[in-house]
Protein backbone atom coordinates (compact mmCIF):
# COMPACT_ATOMS: atom_id res chain seq x y z
CA UNK A 1 0.00 0.00 0.00
CA UNK A 2 2.62 2.45 1.07
CA UNK A 3 4.36 1.51 -2.31
CA UNK A 4 1.63 2.37 -4.33
CA UNK A 5 1.02 5.53 -2.54
CA UNK A 6 5.05 6.71 -2.54
CA UNK A 7 4.69 5.71 -6.56
CA UNK A 8 1.62 7.44 -7.11
CA UNK A 9 3.46 10.66 -5.74
CA UNK A 10 6.94 10.02 -7.91
CA UNK A 11 7.20 12.16 -10.84
CA UNK A 12 7.31 9.74 -13.75
CA UNK A 13 10.45 9.02 -15.59
CA UNK A 14 10.90 8.76 -19.45
CA UNK A 15 14.41 6.68 -20.45
CA UNK A 16 15.95 8.76 -23.34
CA UNK A 17 13.65 11.83 -23.03
CA UNK A 18 14.66 14.10 -20.84
CA UNK A 19 12.54 17.06 -22.15
CA UNK A 20 9.86 14.88 -21.44
CA UNK A 21 10.78 13.80 -18.30
CA UNK A 22 11.23 17.59 -17.00
CA UNK A 23 8.05 18.30 -17.98
CA UNK A 24 6.49 15.82 -16.16
CA UNK A 25 8.36 16.51 -13.53
CA UNK A 26 7.14 20.26 -13.55
CA UNK A 27 3.52 19.10 -13.51
CA UNK A 28 3.69 16.90 -11.14
CA UNK A 29 4.93 18.94 -8.65
CA UNK A 30 2.94 21.81 -8.84
CA UNK A 31 -0.24 19.35 -8.39
CA UNK A 32 1.28 18.03 -5.56
CA UNK A 33 1.93 21.40 -3.87
CA UNK A 34 -1.73 22.23 -4.78
CA UNK A 35 -2.68 19.21 -2.94
CA UNK A 36 -0.47 20.21 -0.08
CA UNK A 37 -2.14 24.02 0.16
CA UNK A 38 -5.95 22.26 -0.24
CA UNK A 39 -5.25 20.12 2.96
CA UNK A 40 -3.33 23.05 4.83
CA UNK A 41 -6.48 24.74 4.14
CA UNK A 42 -8.56 22.57 6.92
CA UNK A 43 -7.35 23.63 9.84
CA UNK A 44 -7.25 27.83 8.72
CA UNK A 45 -11.11 26.92 7.44
CA UNK A 46 -11.78 25.45 10.75
CA UNK A 47 -10.14 28.07 12.99
CA UNK A 48 -10.36 30.72 11.42
CA UNK A 49 -13.97 31.15 9.71
CA UNK A 50 -17.27 31.57 10.84
CA UNK A 51 -19.94 28.51 10.96
CA UNK A 52 -21.24 29.91 7.77
CA UNK A 53 -18.05 30.27 5.76
CA UNK A 54 -16.68 27.05 7.35
CA UNK A 55 -19.18 24.78 5.36
CA UNK A 56 -18.85 26.47 2.44
CA UNK A 57 -14.61 26.42 2.87
CA UNK A 58 -15.16 22.57 3.77
CA UNK A 59 -16.35 21.89 0.75
CA UNK A 60 -14.53 23.59 -1.16
CA UNK A 61 -11.06 22.35 0.04
CA UNK A 62 -12.35 18.89 -0.34
CA UNK A 63 -13.21 19.82 -4.22
CA UNK A 64 -10.10 20.73 -4.28
CA UNK A 65 -8.15 18.08 -3.06
CA UNK A 66 -10.21 15.64 -5.26
CA UNK A 67 -9.28 17.82 -8.44
CA UNK A 68 -5.09 17.90 -7.50
CA UNK A 69 -5.38 13.83 -7.06
CA UNK A 70 -6.94 13.87 -10.47
CA UNK A 71 -4.27 16.30 -11.99
CA UNK A 72 -1.97 14.15 -11.05
CA UNK A 73 -3.29 11.54 -12.12
CA UNK A 74 -3.40 12.81 -15.70
CA UNK A 75 0.50 13.29 -15.28
CA UNK A 76 0.75 9.78 -14.72
CA UNK A 77 -1.28 8.84 -17.99
CA UNK A 78 0.27 11.38 -19.83
CA UNK A 79 -1.75 13.93 -20.18
CA UNK A 80 0.49 16.57 -19.13
CA UNK A 81 -1.47 19.65 -21.24
CA UNK A 82 -4.95 18.77 -19.95
CA UNK A 83 -3.69 19.17 -16.39
CA UNK A 84 -2.01 21.89 -16.99
CA UNK A 85 -5.37 23.81 -18.22
CA UNK A 86 -6.86 22.05 -15.18
CA UNK A 87 -4.81 23.56 -12.82
CA UNK A 88 -5.41 27.06 -14.56
CA UNK A 89 -8.49 27.34 -15.10
CA UNK A 90 -9.56 25.50 -11.57
CA UNK A 91 -7.57 28.08 -9.79
CA UNK A 92 -8.51 30.91 -11.92
CA UNK A 93 -12.09 30.71 -11.47
CA UNK A 94 -11.56 29.99 -7.87
CA UNK A 95 -9.82 32.92 -7.23
CA UNK A 96 -12.23 35.38 -9.79
CA UNK A 97 -14.84 34.16 -7.71
CA UNK A 98 -14.00 34.54 -4.50
CA UNK A 99 -13.25 38.24 -5.61
CA UNK A 100 -16.66 38.73 -7.01
CA UNK A 101 -18.16 37.29 -4.31
CA UNK A 102 -15.92 39.78 -1.91
CA UNK A 103 -16.07 42.93 -2.88
CA UNK A 104 -14.43 43.17 -6.35
CA UNK A 105 -11.16 45.27 -7.16
CA UNK A 106 -11.21 46.80 -4.08
CA UNK A 107 -10.17 43.43 -1.83
CA UNK A 108 -6.43 42.40 -2.04
CA UNK A 109 -7.33 38.54 -3.31
CA UNK A 110 -6.49 40.01 -6.87
CA UNK A 111 -2.98 40.21 -6.27
CA UNK A 112 -3.19 35.90 -6.13
CA UNK A 113 -3.59 36.08 -10.38
CA UNK A 114 0.53 36.47 -9.90
CA UNK A 115 0.80 33.41 -8.79
CA UNK A 116 -1.09 31.89 -11.11
CA UNK A 117 0.72 34.02 -14.07
CA UNK A 118 3.93 32.63 -13.12
CA UNK A 119 2.40 29.35 -12.86
CA UNK A 120 1.28 29.72 -16.27
CA UNK A 121 5.29 30.61 -17.84
CA UNK A 122 6.35 27.84 -15.52
CA UNK A 123 4.10 25.21 -17.75
CA UNK A 124 4.42 26.93 -21.01
CA UNK A 125 7.88 28.81 -21.31
CA UNK A 126 7.23 30.30 -24.31
CA UNK A 127 3.98 31.70 -24.29
CA UNK A 128 2.36 30.59 -21.19
CA UNK A 129 3.18 34.28 -19.62
CA UNK A 130 1.94 36.36 -22.61
CA UNK A 131 -0.92 34.58 -23.35
CA UNK A 132 -1.80 34.03 -19.81
CA UNK A 133 -1.33 37.55 -18.42
CA UNK A 134 -4.02 38.74 -21.49
CA UNK A 135 -6.41 36.21 -20.35
CA UNK A 136 -6.11 38.07 -16.45
CA UNK A 137 -6.37 41.31 -18.38
CA UNK A 138 -9.29 40.89 -19.72
CA UNK A 139 -10.98 39.35 -17.07
CA UNK A 140 -10.12 41.91 -14.64
CA UNK A 141 -11.05 44.51 -16.79
CA UNK A 142 -15.06 42.64 -16.94
CA UNK A 143 -14.70 42.65 -13.74
CA UNK A 144 -14.51 46.25 -13.60
CA UNK A 145 -16.74 46.94 -15.92
CA UNK A 146 -19.03 45.21 -14.00
CA UNK A 147 -18.22 47.10 -11.00
CA UNK A 148 -18.90 50.10 -13.13
CA UNK A 149 -22.59 49.41 -14.01
CA UNK A 150 -23.02 48.59 -9.90
CA UNK A 151 -23.29 44.78 -10.81
CA UNK A 152 -20.29 43.93 -8.60
CA UNK A 153 -20.89 45.91 -4.81
CA UNK A 154 -18.43 46.99 -2.27
CA UNK A 155 -18.82 44.66 0.98
CA UNK A 156 -17.66 45.59 4.26
CA UNK A 157 -15.94 42.89 5.53
CA UNK A 158 -16.56 42.53 9.04
CA UNK A 159 -12.65 40.85 9.53
CA UNK A 160 -10.35 42.50 6.69
CA UNK A 161 -7.37 41.86 8.53
CA UNK A 162 -7.90 38.41 8.39
CA UNK A 163 -8.77 37.97 4.67
CA UNK A 164 -5.77 40.35 3.89
CA UNK A 165 -4.05 37.56 6.05
CA UNK A 166 -5.00 34.80 4.33
CA UNK A 167 -5.08 36.08 1.01
CA UNK A 168 -0.97 36.89 1.37
CA UNK A 169 -0.51 33.28 3.15
CA UNK A 170 -2.04 31.93 0.10
CA UNK A 171 0.10 33.87 -2.20
CA UNK A 172 3.18 33.60 -0.41
CA UNK A 173 2.95 30.08 -0.22
CA UNK A 174 2.17 29.62 -3.63
CA UNK A 175 4.13 31.56 -5.18
CA UNK A 176 7.38 30.31 -3.12
CA UNK A 177 6.36 26.93 -4.39
CA UNK A 178 6.57 28.14 -8.26
CA UNK A 179 9.49 29.56 -7.64
CA UNK A 180 11.16 27.32 -5.85
CA UNK A 181 10.24 24.27 -8.31
CA UNK A 182 11.08 27.05 -11.39
CA UNK A 183 15.07 27.04 -9.48
CA UNK A 184 15.05 23.82 -9.35
CA UNK A 185 14.37 23.11 -13.30
CA UNK A 186 17.15 25.81 -13.74
CA UNK A 187 19.52 24.24 -12.07
CA UNK A 188 18.54 20.78 -13.55
CA UNK A 189 18.81 22.21 -16.81
CA UNK A 190 22.04 23.92 -16.31
CA UNK A 191 23.57 20.81 -15.00
CA UNK A 192 21.94 18.55 -18.71
CA UNK A 193 23.56 21.40 -20.65
CA UNK A 194 27.24 20.81 -18.49
CA UNK A 195 26.79 17.24 -19.20
CA UNK A 196 25.90 17.75 -22.47
CA UNK A 197 29.19 19.81 -22.98
CA UNK A 198 31.37 17.21 -20.89
CA UNK A 199 29.57 14.68 -23.10
CA UNK A 200 30.29 16.53 -26.39
CA UNK A 201 33.84 17.77 -25.38
CA UNK A 202 34.83 13.83 -24.71
CA UNK A 203 33.49 13.08 -28.12
CA UNK A 204 35.19 15.91 -29.96
CA UNK A 205 38.24 14.11 -27.80
CA UNK A 206 37.38 10.58 -29.28
CA UNK A 207 37.09 11.83 -33.19
CA UNK A 208 40.03 14.12 -32.62
CA UNK A 209 42.27 10.88 -31.72
CA UNK A 210 40.17 8.68 -33.92
CA UNK A 211 41.25 11.49 -37.19
CA UNK A 212 44.87 11.03 -35.95
CA UNK A 213 44.77 7.81 -35.67
CA UNK A 214 43.61 7.42 -39.17
CA UNK A 215 45.55 9.92 -40.69
CA UNK A 216 48.37 8.17 -39.38
CA UNK A 217 47.18 4.68 -40.61
CA UNK A 218 46.50 6.67 -44.14
CA UNK A 219 50.36 7.95 -43.75
CA UNK A 220 51.74 4.82 -42.91
CA UNK A 221 49.68 2.73 -45.32
CA UNK A 222 50.53 5.82 -48.21
CA UNK A 223 54.51 4.85 -47.18
CA UNK A 224 54.59 1.57 -47.53
CA UNK A 225 52.30 1.64 -51.01
CA UNK A 226 54.75 4.15 -51.97
CA UNK A 227 57.67 2.31 -50.94
CA UNK A 228 56.09 -1.23 -52.57
CA UNK A 229 55.87 1.04 -55.54
CA UNK A 230 59.12 1.96 -55.88
CA UNK A 231 60.48 -1.57 -55.25
CA UNK A 232 58.28 -2.67 -58.32
CA UNK A 233 60.00 -0.46 -59.92
CA UNK A 234 62.95 -1.22 -58.90
CA UNK A 235 62.93 -4.89 -59.48
CA UNK A 236 61.14 -3.68 -63.01
CA UNK A 237 64.18 -1.86 -63.70
CA UNK A 238 66.83 -4.48 -62.47
CA UNK A 239 64.66 -7.20 -64.91
CA UNK A 240 65.10 -4.98 -67.62
CA UNK A 241 68.61 -4.16 -67.17
CA UNK A 242 69.50 -7.48 -66.50
CA UNK A 243 67.33 -9.13 -70.00
CA UNK A 244 70.14 -6.72 -71.80
CA UNK A 245 73.03 -8.32 -70.42
CA UNK A 246 74.37 -11.44 -71.75
CA UNK A 247 77.89 -11.80 -70.38
CA UNK A 248 77.87 -13.05 -66.36
CA UNK A 249 81.12 -10.84 -65.72
CA UNK A 250 78.72 -7.70 -66.32
CA UNK A 251 75.94 -9.53 -65.62
CA UNK A 252 76.32 -9.93 -61.67
CA UNK A 253 77.79 -6.41 -61.00
CA UNK A 254 75.18 -4.68 -62.63
CA UNK A 255 72.85 -6.60 -60.78
CA UNK A 256 74.32 -5.66 -57.37
CA UNK A 257 74.71 -1.94 -58.55
CA UNK A 258 71.02 -1.91 -59.47
CA UNK A 259 69.71 -3.49 -56.37
CA UNK A 260 71.94 -1.46 -53.54
CA UNK A 261 71.00 1.99 -56.22
CA UNK A 262 66.77 1.35 -56.06
CA UNK A 263 66.26 0.05 -52.39
CA UNK A 264 69.14 1.74 -51.04
CA UNK A 265 70.48 -0.82 -48.85
CA UNK A 266 73.83 -0.05 -47.13
CA UNK A 267 75.71 -3.35 -48.46
CA UNK A 268 74.63 -6.04 -51.30
CA UNK A 269 76.90 -8.40 -52.57
CA UNK A 270 76.41 -12.25 -54.65
CA UNK A 271 77.83 -15.21 -53.84
CA UNK A 272 78.28 -17.93 -56.05
CA UNK A 273 79.60 -21.70 -54.76
CA UNK A 274 82.57 -23.42 -55.81
CA UNK A 275 82.85 -26.42 -58.08
CA UNK A 276 82.84 -28.20 -54.78
CA UNK A 277 79.51 -26.61 -53.24
CA UNK A 278 82.25 -26.26 -50.00
CA UNK A 279 82.26 -22.20 -50.17
CA UNK A 280 80.34 -19.17 -50.86
CA UNK A 281 82.38 -16.87 -53.01
CA UNK A 282 81.61 -13.36 -53.32
CA UNK A 283 81.50 -12.68 -56.95
CA UNK A 284 79.80 -9.31 -57.23
CA UNK A 285 79.21 -5.73 -54.89
CA UNK A 286 79.32 -2.42 -55.55
CA UNK A 287 80.62 -0.99 -52.37
CA UNK A 288 84.04 0.22 -51.67
CA UNK A 289 83.74 -2.79 -48.40
CA UNK A 290 82.66 -5.51 -50.78
CA UNK A 291 85.11 -4.68 -53.89
CA UNK A 292 87.62 -4.92 -51.21
CA UNK A 293 86.73 -8.06 -49.65
CA UNK A 294 86.41 -9.38 -53.59
CA UNK A 295 90.42 -8.68 -53.86
CA UNK A 296 91.28 -10.29 -50.58
CA UNK A 297 89.50 -13.69 -52.23
CA UNK A 298 86.25 -13.21 -49.77
CA UNK A 299 84.78 -16.65 -49.11
CA UNK A 300 82.61 -18.36 -46.77
CA UNK A 301 82.29 -21.86 -45.64
CA UNK A 302 78.71 -23.30 -46.92
CA UNK A 303 76.62 -24.32 -43.81
CA UNK A 304 79.12 -22.93 -41.23
CA UNK A 305 80.23 -19.51 -41.55
CA UNK A 306 77.59 -16.55 -41.79
CA UNK A 307 74.09 -15.98 -42.44
CA UNK A 308 75.06 -16.78 -46.11
CA UNK A 309 77.10 -19.93 -45.44
CA UNK A 310 73.47 -20.84 -44.51
CA UNK A 311 71.57 -20.14 -46.69
CA UNK A 312 73.90 -21.54 -49.46
CA UNK A 313 73.17 -24.67 -47.38
CA UNK A 314 69.56 -25.12 -46.16
CA UNK A 315 68.22 -23.35 -49.63
CA UNK A 316 65.79 -21.32 -47.98
CA UNK A 317 65.91 -17.37 -47.40
CA UNK A 318 66.87 -15.62 -43.83
CA UNK A 319 66.27 -12.46 -42.42
CA UNK A 320 68.00 -11.21 -39.70
CA UNK A 321 66.47 -7.67 -37.93
CA UNK A 322 69.24 -7.62 -35.16
CA UNK A 323 72.61 -9.01 -35.96
CA UNK A 324 73.82 -8.69 -32.84
CA UNK A 325 70.98 -11.46 -31.28
CA UNK A 326 71.63 -13.76 -34.20
CA UNK A 327 74.42 -16.45 -33.69
CA UNK A 328 74.35 -16.88 -36.95
CA UNK A 329 76.00 -13.65 -37.51
CA UNK A 330 78.82 -13.22 -39.13
CA UNK A 331 81.06 -10.04 -37.99
CA UNK A 332 82.39 -8.69 -40.94
CA UNK A 333 85.10 -5.77 -39.59
CA UNK A 334 84.78 -4.42 -43.08
CA UNK A 335 80.65 -4.08 -42.51
CA UNK A 336 81.10 -2.72 -38.83
CA UNK A 337 77.54 -0.57 -39.46
CA UNK A 338 75.83 -4.16 -40.15
CA UNK A 339 72.56 -4.33 -38.08
CA UNK A 340 70.31 -6.11 -40.30
CA UNK A 341 71.22 -8.85 -42.56
CA UNK A 342 69.24 -10.57 -45.68
CA UNK A 343 70.43 -13.37 -47.25
CA UNK A 344 68.07 -15.12 -50.79
CA UNK A 345 69.42 -17.98 -52.15
CA UNK A 346 69.19 -18.20 -56.31
CA UNK A 347 67.84 -21.33 -57.37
Amino acid sequence: MLSAIRKFFTAPVYNGDPEKTLDAKITHRVSVALLGLAILSFPLILVGTSQQNREYGVISSSLSIAIWLFTILLVKLEKRTVAKIIILTVNTASIYFSIFTSGGLAQPTIFAMLFLLAAAHLFFPSKGAIVYGAIILALTSLLYGLHIIGVVQETQSTNIVQGIFLTFAFTLIASATILAISSSNYQANIKAVLERENELYERNIELDQLRGALEQRVSERTIQLEKRANQFEAISTVASSVASLKNMDELLPAIARLVIESFGFYHTGIFLLDNSKEFAILVASPTEAGKQMIANGHKLRVGEVGIVGRVASSGEPRVTLDTGLDAVHFNNPLLPNTRSEMALPSK
